[in-house]
């Protein structure tokens, strides 16, 4: 799980635990100075003696373990060993080197930080990363909402664009789920300062590739966008739908560490009808 270029809101493990938190990239992939920390050996390190802390460590672990109902003791554990992967291998390093990206990729994907951080998710997901994460801020228009459009909406319009038709090129998109989506809507009229206030009653989000059936819209509004009026989907019905075109079972539980079932979907969650082209 990887976040571009930090973790969403509410984008945490919850109750997997914080060793299940993303890679957080932190710098903006569209840098010429782009560079992830922390996937190189300090210089003052050699091999061998991070093998001898790797094993100083494991003796010292093998004598006591911290007390931590939060599970922070899990998670360094976790963690510690995750970096002596990332930092004695070579897979993450060509993971994110972006700039082994041919020029005319990076300039289909536009030299923004979305762009970019568009191109590092194929890329990552190309070199076997599950999950990825790209955050997209600031759309929050409550005032003078056309002005500021012009100036956020090409870069990622562009870069949404140049993802979706690499992964048809690079025979990815059967295997790989693009999910394009804010938490809510806004106002279908402007307000006194020519800007959409927030508005949950009726939004869009886009999927493509995952075996999804593309070219469609699903449900419908009424004429001024203020109510739903044809094939309401609901919150737990979209993630039953990401869940389906994944190949993953809706029904499936977690259990929390003090036994509790946590559903990964709400249980009135169901696949959209017509969305999903192959069964769960």
């Amino acid at each position: 799980y990887v976040a571009v270029p930090r973790i969403m809101r509410n984008g945490g493990p919850a109750h997997l635990g914080k060793s299940f938190n993303p890679f957080e990239t932190i710098s903006d992939p569209s840098r010429k100075d782009f560079k992830v920390q922390n996937l190189a050996l300090n210089k003052t390190l050699n091999r061998n003696r991070l093998s001898d802390r790797k094993s100083l460590l494991g003796a010292l672990d093998a004598q006591r373990r911290l007390a931590d109902l939060q599970g922070a003791s899990q998670a360094v554990d976790d963690f510690t060993y995750q970096a002596f992967d990332l930092i004695t291998g070579n897979a993450a390093r060509v993971a994110f080197d972006i700039d082994a990206e041919p020029e005319n990729v990076r300039d289909a994907y536009g030299r923004t930080p979305n762009g970019q951080s568009l191109l590092l998710a194929r890329r990552l997901v190309e070199h076997g990363v599950t999950c990825v994460t790209v955050r997209v801020t600031g759309w929050d228009d409550h005032t003078k909402i056309a002005d500021r459009l012009k100036q956020k909406a090409p870069s990622y319009d562009q870069g949404a664009a140049a993802l979706v038709n690499d992964l048809h090129e690079r025979g990815l998109a059967d295997d790989v789920l693009v999910v394009s989506m804010g938490e809510f809507g806004r106002t279908p009229v402007l307000n006194s300062t020519q800007g959409r206030d927030h508005f949950p009653n009726a939004w869009t989000t886009v999927l493509a590739g995952g075996g999804v059936q593309g070219g469609q819209a699903v449900g419908r509004t009424n004429a001024g966008g203020t109510a739903v009026v044809d094939g309401p989907i609901s919150t737990a019905d979209l993630l039953a739908t990401v869940c389906g075109a994944l190949g993953v079972d809706v029904q499936r539980q977690n259990v929390s560490n003090v036994g509790r079932p946590i559903h990964l979907v709400a249980p009135e969650g169901t696949p959209v009808e017509g969305v999903v082209a192959r069964g769960t």
